[in-house]
């Protein structure tokens, strides 16, 4: 733990593991820790494929209109070393379709668990999110929103992140990581 200032009448200032912490004395109300912003890269390999049923959508074709249980390995390389590592992901689907002038759009509805685990703990979690495409653009976009609880020398953080412009990767992910709720 790093000390920045000196004696409680002024405030102290406490770094410890990449969490800035404020103490003070006196009435005013201050910030307890701060959130700091995450950038990033993420890798995914599928491990298991997904447990598909329901008849193939009538106008993309595609066979799997309900998609559970699709598993993979992922990777991600992030600013923050406390988010960089190896997780695992699984995901699950509902996907519709609609005609557009072009052709047909295919929307999926998706939501899973997700982890990443380093040397100094994990992370645990949901997401919920969209893949789409289409017949104009048949590169699947993701856009995936997480929650992951922190574990080990990550306890009582949690980290959200947010996987944008999926495509076939790696992908984008931004996000925070602060105080637990």
């Amino acid at each position: 733990m790093t000390r920045i200032g000196s004696g409680m009448a002024s405030g102290a200032l406490l770094v410890a593991g990449g969490v800035l912490a404020l103490a003070g004395c006196g009435s005013s109300s201050v910030p307890v820790a701060q959130v700091v912003q995450v950038t990033g890269t993420e890798v995914l390999n599928q491990t298991r494929d997904a447990v598909c049923s329901g008849d193939p959508l009538p106008l993309s074709g595609f066979d799997c209109p309900t998609l559970r249980d699709a598993a993979y390995t992922v990777y991600d390389d992030t600013s923050d070393a406390r988010a960089t590592g190896p997780g695992e992901a699984v995901l699950s689907c509902d996907m519709t379709e609609s005609a557009t002038a072009a052709g047909w759009s295919v929307v999926g509805e998706c939501w899973g668990t997700r982890s990443v685990t380093n040397d100094g703990g994990s992370w645990q979690g949901t997401f919920t999110g969209t893949t789409t495409w289409s017949s104009d653009s048949p590169i699947h976009v993701h856009n995936l929103d997480g929650v992951l609880r922190g574990e080990g020398d990550y306890a009582g953080l949690r980290y959200r992140l947010r996987i944008v412009d999926g495509a076939d990767g790696p992908w984008q992910l931004v996000g925070e990581i602060g105080p637990a709720d």
